[in-house]
């Protein structure tokens, strides 16, 4: 009775559980986002972004965020996970640029902490032989970390709490356009409300 069943009889008219979907392609698949020169901001048509919503913004003070990315370019400001509203005021980012990772946080009294740069890891050096790297920042309301394929760096970041600037909208990539789209591919990205541990990273 499922159109979008391989064995499909349009005859049939009670569901015997018989449904078979072994003819599609259920591989493993990723985003992929091209590269666009900057348009002005009152543009939204090619900003190279998914919008989460405002729901994904955590509504505690810890928060998580990861995913598998494979980036086209490792040297230009890239965003990954941004939220911020559409006057670009942030609320958090996870990003990278001129060939490091970084993350920005604003704190409780409304400040950014963080940088687009800080990690003393390298993103060339860690991609895995198909490109990939898997990037995860965790924030306890107090200390935020980077873990990059599941390996702690060493740069910490001291922030107390977590604001959410208003109307402040979650995205795969700048929705704005000020911080540059993923340009690459990104796959199992991931937003928690809370601080994961190094061993929860690496499940």
């Amino acid at each position: 009775t499922d159109q979008l069943a391989c064995n499909y009889n349009s005859d049939a008219n009670t569901d015997n559980g018989s449904c078979d979907y072994a003819c599609h392609d259920n591989g493993d698949f990723s985003l992929y986002f091209e590269y666009s020169e900057s348009v002005p901001t009152s543009d939204w048509s090619d900003r190279h972004y998914v919008d989460f919503g405002y729901g994904a913004n955590p509504n505690n003070e810890e928060l998580t965020m990861m995913g598998w990315f494979k980036l086209e370019d490792y040297n230009t400001q890239r965003s990954f996970i941004n939220s911020a509203n559409l006057l670009d005021e942030k609320s958090f980012i996870l990003c990278s640029n001129n060939n490091q990772f970084g993350f920005y946080i604003r704190d409780g009294n409304s400040v950014l902490n963080g940088g687009w740069n800080i990690s003393n890891t390298l993103v060339s050096e860690s991609v895995n032989a198909d490109g990939w790297v898997h990037y995860a920042m965790s924030f306890d309301g107090e200390t935020a970390k980077m873990f990059i394929n599941g390996q702690k760096d060493e740069v910490e970041v001291q922030a107390s709490g977590l604001s959410i600037v208003n109307e402040s909208i979650v995205s795969l990539g700048d929705i704005v356009g000020g911080g540059g789209s993923v340009y690459g591919q990104a796959d199992n990205v991931l937003i928690f409300e809370r601080a994961l541990s190094e061993d929860e990273i690496n499940q």
